[in-house]
Parts: C-alpha cells; sequence; structure tokens
C-alpha cells in the first residue's frame, strides 16, 4: 500500500497483495485503515485504457486514543517526489498485473498544503443505498476532514 508513503515489510507484503488485489478487482469504494499515528486520505482512480472506471479512497485514521506522531508530506513537492519514486512505479505495475489494461492515478487528498494531520480523531461512516459519507470528527466533535461518495 502506498498509503503513508512506505512499503509493507517483507513478511507482511503477501497478506497486502492479496488484499490490496481484492479491494481492486473486486471495485470497493473505500478502504479504512489505522496504526499511523496520523490521519491521511488519497483518492485512487483506476483507469481502463486511460478511462476512469472506479474510485477508491483510503483512508488512514490511526489517532483513536494514542499520542499523535508522524506527519504525512502534504506539500506539492513532497507529493510530486513520493509520485516519481520506485514505490509509486511499483505501485502502478502491481495494477497493471490485475488487468493490463489498467492503470491509476493517485490523488493526495487530506491533509491539503499546509494541513495539520496530528489530532485526535474518530470516524463516522453513514451508508445509504449506494451512497457513502464520512466525517473525521476531533475528539471535541468538530469536523476537520468530509466527504461522500
Amino acid at each position: 500500500m502506498l498509503v503513508n508513503q512506505t512499503l509493507p515489510s517483507k513478511e507482511d507484503t503477501e497478506a497486502q497483495r492479496y488484499l490490496i488485489d481484492l479491494f481492486r478487482s473486486h471495485r470497493f469504494t473505500a478502504v479504512f485503515t489505522g496504526h499511523e499515528h496520523c490521519y491521511e486520505r488519497w483518492k485512487e482512480v483506476i483507469l481502463d485504457k486511460g478511462r476512469p472506471i472506479h474510485t477508491l479512497h483510503w483512508i488512514v485514521n490511526g489517532l483513536g486514543g494514542v499520542r499523535p506522531r508522524g506527519h504525512p508530506k502534504s506539500d506539492e513537492k513532497e507529493i510530486e517526489k513520493l509520485l516519481s519514486k520506485k514505490v509509486y512505479r511499483q505501485y502502478l505495475e502491481r495494477i497493471s498485473n490485475l488487468n493490463p489494461d489498467w492503470s491509476a492515478e493517485l490523488q493526495h487528498r487530506y491533509p491539503r498544503n499546509p494541513g495539520p494531520a496530528q489530532f485526535h480523531s474518530y470516524a463516522v461512516v453513514k451508508v445509504k443505498s449506494n451512497k457513502i459519507s464520512f466525517e473525521i470528527k476531533g475528539k471535541k466533535g468538530y469536523v476537520r476532514d468530509r466527504e461522500a461518495f
């Protein structure tokens, strides 16, 4: 997974690849994860022969009760550097292995430049028919981020 700008360790690689391939091939809408002690959100647009066919939202919310640490690099230059590295090329290769006509665009959605990513938070997710919305709220209930798809 490219979220939080790291690759999985050798031991976790196969399990993570299996899950990520499953999310993409079965066209999951969103994946919520934790562990990292910051908040970050990415949007992955899967393309088939250059045309958008599916969007997968990656939400990392690991600030439920732990001390915030780490900080995603959110300025445009850092994101551009990330997208030019080997890890991004491996990410694109992985998608084309699922289907040779597929590619993807990865968009960093939160934090915006400049934007805080270290705050205690919780997620409120609402599912209504085929619509999903979520809000990331700070510990006093104020909305830090939201999206509907």
